[in-house]
């Protein structure tokens, strides 16, 4: 091997070597961008996690507070509204509703009778109407929304539904054969059917 090889190896080597360097500068380079991009990432996964928690108890509250405060408005020993949200496996959060009294949570198809099922669904529209945005025009339509609620409990009822209409400034219409409900309204039409047809027979 002559020394014209031997230089021309050792030049092939030096630029390979040369190659290399560049290559490790090129990889910390991007070492360092990837270590960037997960501090960021790190970064706006906690700020997403402290949002969506403020979010769910916000949520909490706006679901929970105005159903358990209609049903104490009825109920002597009402049950509270629990409201918990899971994070599924799919990525996805799925919020589960109860009824909660002296610690123990069962669900609200399992409570004792439906009226407190029907008081707590009214409240739950009312909170889906205060959190729309923008909010619809203030007016509610009900057709027999307490029909579950016993006879003794409807002057609570229609009492709770005469300051949630005031308090919010919502009108409410509702259709109820109930005339413990009927007396709690500040109008009434009285309709009844002729040929399958409705007609207005008073304006009280």
């Amino acid at each position: 091997m002559n020394l014209q090889t031997i230089r021309q190896q050792f030049e092939r080597k030096r630029g390979q070597q040369q190659q290399k360097k560049l290559d490790l500068v090129q990889a910390i380079s991007e070492q360092d961008k990837i270590k960037k991009e997960i501090s960021i990432s790190e970064k706006a996964q906690a700020v997403i996690i402290a949002v969506a928690m403020a979010t769910q108890e916000e949520l909490q509250y706006r679901i929970a507070e105005p159903v358990s405060l209609a049903l104490a408005s009825v109920y002597d020993n009402p049950y509270l509204m629990n409201v918990r949200f899971d994070i599924t496996g799919r990525g996805t959060t799925e919020c589960h509703l109860g009824f909660e009294r002296n610690g123990h949570i069962i669900k609200p198809l399992e409570a004792s009778g439906g009226g407190p099922v029907d008081i707590a669904s009214f409240a739950l529209r009312i909170g889906s109407w205060s959190l729309a945005q923008p909010r619809s025009r203030p007016i509610l339509i009900l057709d027999e929304p307490f029909r579950f609620v016993s006879r003794n409990k409807m002057p609570l009822a229609g009492q709770m539904l005469k300051e949630i209409s005031k308090q919010l400034g919502l009108q409410i219409i509702m259709v109820t054969h109930i005339s413990e409900l009927i007396e709690c309204g500040d109008r009434i039409l009285n309709v009844q059917i002729h040929n399958g047809i409705s007609e207005l027979v008073q304006d009280g």
